[in-house]
């Protein structure tokens, strides 16, 4: 790690000096709590940047063993390369993941004048599995949960509508505010992944309404829309799974919260809707989408021709006049 001046006053107690004189830039020993304080300021620098909480909590997370790691070795590059090697044993997608996180620590805390040697080791492939297909739930399964959700359960109603409906994915809609909706256009303004916005088109009557009411009845113009009863902290992940788990149970059911958007896309590819329509709505740029269990594809395609036989048989006859008569 190198330190510049930039950082010198608000480290000069907790440093050791290997060699040289101020300005000139020297290798030094951080401890771990200032390691600890550096992984604060970034995940407060990731708040600012729109991050959703939960999001912040999985960074905090992941990278607390590299903050370990790096807080007993005075160059950074020792520590930074045991913890790569300690992800050996996890699953390719978890260390996938957790490799993602260091490089845009490692990156931010360059920013700020601190340098990890030898960062290249963040860049080699992490051995992630190959992206499979997805098969999106049954319509009826979907149907019957949703189903199971009592009516005066306005809150549970219009949550998992969102995502079911809507294409919303869980933690997107807990970040949902009051000034995020439009009830003129009834369009919805959506913080996806990477702080990346997108509009959505509320284009069920009965959610559209749902929402407008919901929003009406918070009585704010601005603010969190989805709130912990009785407290203004947002509603947590966990919560929402525990009731969608309760809402299953009820039904009868195995549908996991994560699996129910993939309802909402398949159905509009089944429609016939543009490939780049539904992922710009689902906020999904690359990856497979997904696509309906064998049987309801087929019926899907059996209704679709049926509408297009009724289309067929509706139009008027045509003139028995002969086109070479028409001069």
């Amino acid at each position: 790690m190198v330190a510049d001046e930039s950082i010198w006053p608000a480290w000069q107690a907790r440093t050791t000096w290997a060699a040289s004189s101020w300005p000139t830039p020297a290798t030094i020993s951080i401890v771990i709590g200032v390691w600890d304080e550096l992984l604060g300021r970034y995940l407060a620098w990731l708040e600012g940047e729109g991050r959703r909480p939960h999001t912040v909590r999985g960074y905090r997370t992941d990278l607390a063993g590299l903050v370990a790691r790096l807080g007993d070795d005075a160059s950074g590059g020792r520590g930074l390369t045991g913890w790569v090697e300690s992800l050996e044993a996890l699953a390719p997608a978890t260390r996938a993941r957790r490799l993602s996180a260091a490089r845009g620590f490692v990156r931010w805390a360059a920013s700020q004048g601190v340098e990890v040697a030898g960062v290249e080791i963040l860049d080699q492939p992490a051995g992630r599995a190959p992206r499979r297909a997805v098969s999106a739930p049954d319509p009826a399964t979907v149907d019957a949960v949703l189903g199971s959700i009592p009516l005066q359960a306005d809150r549970d109603q219009l949550l998992f509508r969102l995502i079911a409906l809507a294409g919303l994915r869980p933690g997107e809609v807990l970040a949902v505010r009051a000034e995020d909706f439009d009830a003129s256009t009834g369009h919805l303004a959506v913080r996806g992944w990477g702080g990346r916005s997108r509009r959505v088109l509320i284009d069920d009557p009965e959610l559209q309404l749902r929402l407008a009411h919901w929003v009406r009845a918070s009585g704010r113009s601005t603010g969190l829309l989805f709130c912990a009863p009785g407290r203004s902290i947002p509603l947590r992940y966990q919560s929402l799974r525990e009731r969608w788990e309760r809402y299953t149970t009820r039904a009868g059911v195995e549908l996991g919260l994560s699996e129910l958007r993939l309802h909402h896309g398949a159905q509009l590819l089944v429609g016939g809707v543009p490939e780049w329509v539904v992922r710009d709505r689902l906020g999904q740029p690359t990856g497979p989408l997904p696509t309906l269990p064998a049987a309801s594809a087929d019926e899907a395609i059996r209704a679709w021709r049926q509408q297009q036989a009724g289309i067929r048989s509706a139009r008027p006859a045509q003139s028995g006049r002969s086109r070479r008569g028409v001069g």
